[in-house]
């Protein structure tokens, strides 16, 4: 696989951008996300699945709950990301979009 470019390159997080930050930058800046993301480069923008392990838990300006929810990664911010891959008190997850009938 050829090396992609360190520019900015708005797909390099499948859907998350951050045209200020070139690839490495964002990485660098982003670890968790970058990684997440990667396998979802150049397909339909992912979710990100998330379960509280407490009803209630607020973390990225989110509320969480014990059940899961379903969130557009394009409306999150890579910082909002970031924290919920981070926070123990979340199984959060980027899988990609679930059929309407599950």
């Amino acid at each position: 696989m050829p090396p992609r470019s360190k520019s900015a390159d708005p797909t390099f997080a499948a859907g998350v951008t951050s045209s200020q930050l070139s690839e490495e930058d964002f990485a660098a800046r982003y670890p968790l996300t970058y990684q997440a993301m990667q396998p979802f480069v150049g397909r339909q923008a992912p979710v990100l699945k998330i379960v509280s392990r407490q009803d209630g838990f607020r973390r990225a300006g989110l509320v969480h709950m014990r059940e899961a929810a379903f969130h557009e990664v394009a409306v999150l911010s890579p910082d909002q990301i970031e924290r919920l891959l981070s926070e123990p008190m979340l199984v959060a997850e980027v899988i990609e979009r679930p059929d309407d009938n599950d």
